[in-house]
């Protein structure tokens, strides 16, 4: 669903050369910390997993998807 909300966007904006899938990391905790928040426990994907989201964006959009 995200990503067919994402390839429609595209198809919107002619302008769009390309998509960056970032995926989620944890290099923010530690000003989470500092913040008094806690850490977040949100699992960072695999690579399999990030390669799956590529290639399943890529088969909806127009322009390359890089990660």
């Amino acid at each position: 669903e995200h990503f067919d909300g994402i390839a429609r966007l595209i198809q919107e904006l002619p302008r769009i050369r390309q998509v960056d899938l970032l995926p989620y990391h944890t290099l923010g905790n530690s000003k989470r910390i500092q913040l008094g928040m806690p850490r977040s426990d949100f699992p960072v994907p695999g690579q399999e997993t990030v390669n799956r989201w590529r290639d399943s964006l890529a088969a909806r959009c127009p322009v390359p998807v890089c990660v």
